[in-house]
């Protein structure tokens, strides 16, 4: 082709510049077109319709690991909220069991020194 293109008419969204200028015209299909612009056209076509697919493809990909990812993030959601109920019912008991454990120590009587004599054959004897 020598030099550029002329429309003839508006060119909507959906249109190649050479359909839209066809459609101006009053002519539908390849007429007025070369056989090179036509082919040109149906790789165009193709392509496009290819890049929709992968496209749609792609969303319904995002939209399902959107989903999963909600999903999974209620569920972590949940746990931690019952292992913070968990951890805070140990620490209460740790607590408890550590007061606890201090009174009982100062309640324990200590042993009474020993007073007398042993003799070895007395501790083979008890072992």
């Amino acid at each position: 082709m020598n030099g550029p293109l002329k429309l003839h008419g508006l060119r909507d969204k959906r249109s190649s510049p050479v359909t839209s200028g066809i459609r101006a015209i009053g002519c539908e299909g390849t007429v007025g077109m070369s056989k090179e612009e036509n082919n040109m056209q149906e790789l165009l076509d193709s392509q496009r319709k290819k890049l929709k697919e992968r496209n749609n493809d792609l969303e319904a990909m995002m939209m399902a690991l959107k989903e999963e990812t909600i999903t999974m993030t209620k569920a972590l959601n949940t746990r931690i909220e019952e292992l913070e109920k968990e951890l805070t019912l140990y620490r209460a008991a740790v607590e408890e069991g550590v007061s606890s454990a201090a009174h009982n120590y100062k309640d324990v009587p200590r042993p009474k020194n020993f007073v007398g004599t042993m003799s070895t054959c007395d501790v083979d004897n008890f072992l």
